[in-house]
């Protein structure tokens, strides 16, 4: 059990140490999906993209309130 506890606690700091970056690399230590960020951009920017994310809003919407019936 404490082989466990110590493994999880080194785990986590290792981890932490990872995601920081010191260093004068610029590279990240740690990546991020940037996919979010990215249909945040769109839904600025476009038009068209907005539309289609709003017609499988409806659409999900609909399919959800059907199946409750």
């Amino acid at each position: 059990m404490k082989e466990g506890i110590f493994m999880n606690n080194f785990t986590h700091e290792e981890s932490f140490h990872n995601s920081t970056n010191n260093s004068k690399d610029p590279s990240p230590t740690r990546r991020n999906c940037g996919t979010m960020s990215m249909h945040e951009k769109l839904l600025k920017e476009s038009e068209e993209y907005r539309k289609e994310r709003e017609k499988i809003e409806k659409m999900t919407e609909e399919f959800i309130k059907n199946k409750k019936q």
